[in-house]
Order: structure tokens, then sequence, then C-alpha cells
């Protein structure tokens, strides 16, 4: 399995306020309705994660992301392997469902999206702390924009942003950059006649290669 409905509900709700507070948080000044702008996305964001949460099954969520996002041997090798694969020294190193680099960056924003929060509540009731809310802000931005650039941009990777669109990846990528995930056994094999017509037309894809599916919320 890939991604389910929800986990794919709480990735788009994320980006979309994230960005959305990122653009309001620079035209508030400029802006009469920026500062109402930047207060609704905040709260669009918190409202649509608790909506998500109550909708889909949130324990399974919560005990698949536990699990994937601890760290294990494999990850220490995957950190001390990747320098040298960029470098076209090493193979791909070996990942679950999530490498090393993900989840330090899934890690990373989970601290600091909460902080953001509160910085800028601090801020709006003037307490100190305040003015951390930009710097946070920035570089959850700079994070984030690597994130675009290897889910959007760099061919190698960006076959992935099927998976967080439609929950399908091919069993080709799947192998190559999450080979321990696919030889656990939780992805589920959808043959061709199985997947959305449109899914194969629209990012180019093979449409006789097996495609690795999440299914329900």
């Amino acid at each position: 399995m890939r991604f389910a409905r929800s986990e794919r509900a709480l990735h788009w709700l994320l980006a979309g306020t994230f960005a959305s507070l990122l653009v309001s948080g620079w035209l508030r000044a400029s802006l009469a309705f920026g500062p109402v702008w930047h207060k609704g996305s905040a709260v669009a964001m918190v409202a649509g994660i608790v909506l998500i949460f109550a909708r889909g099954r949130r324990r399974r969520v919560l005990r698949a992301s536990a699990a994937d996002f601890a760290f294990g041997p494999e990850d220490r090798r995957w950190l001390q392997t990747a320098p040298m694969h960029v470098l076209g020294r090493a193979p791909a190193p070996a990942a679950g469902r999530f490498n090393a680099g993900q989840k330090v960056h899934a890690r990373i924003l989970a601290v600091a999206l909460p902080l953001a929060l509160a910085s800028g509540i601090a801020g709006l009731l003037g307490v100190p702390g305040g003015g951390l809310h930009g710097v946070i802000a920035y570089a959850s931005a700079a994070l984030i924009g690597s994130h675009v650039f290897m889910a959007v941009v760099n061919p190698a990777t960006r076959h992935s942003m099927h998976g967080m669109v439609c929950g399908t990846v091919r069993r080709e990528w799947a192998g190559h950059h999450h080979a321990l995930w696919l030889a656990g056994g939780s992805a589920i094999v959808c043959d061709a006649e199985s997947r959305p017509a449109e899914s194969g037309a629209s990012a180019g894809f093979d449409r006789t290669e097996p495609m690795l599916a999440q299914q329900g919320w």
C-alpha cells in the first residue's frame, strides 16, 4: 500500500493551507484583507486536520505513521549511503515505505508547524516569542521547497507524485526507491485494467505495468 485517501487528503490539506499561509504572510501588510486571509488559512489547517482524523481511520493512520517514521538500522545505512549515491558512486540505498531523508523531513515539519502556529498566536497576543514566527515560516518554506523539487522536478523521484495524487506507484519505481517496503508485502498490486483510465494518459505511464495501490481511508 502506498497512500490511503486520508493520507492523501491530509497531505494536500497541509500543502494548500501552508501555501496560503506563506503567501498571505508575505502580503498581509500590503492587502487590506491580508491579516484575515492569514488567520483564516491557519484556522482552515487546524479544522481540516481535525476533520480528516474524525472522518478517516485515524487509528490506522497513527499506527502506520509510528511504524513508518521510526528509525532503524536501514535508515542509518541510508543516511550513510545516500550522499555517495547522489554523486553516482554507490547504488540507491534500500528503504522502507519512507526513506530516512523523508523521515527527517517529516519530523522537522511535525515540530515546525505547531511552533509556527503557537508563535503566531503569541504574536497576536503580544506574548514574547512571537518574533520567531517569521523565522520558522521561512525555514519551513525552504524545507518544503526541497520536497517540491524532489516530487515535481527531479526525474528520478517525481513519479512519487502519482502516489500522492492517485494512491498508486509503479512496481519498478517502488522496487528501486523503496525495496524494503515492496519486499515487506504491504503493497497491493493492481493490474492495468483496474486502474483509472486517465492515470496512464495523464502521467505517461505504461498501461501494461502493474501498479501498487492503496484502497480505503
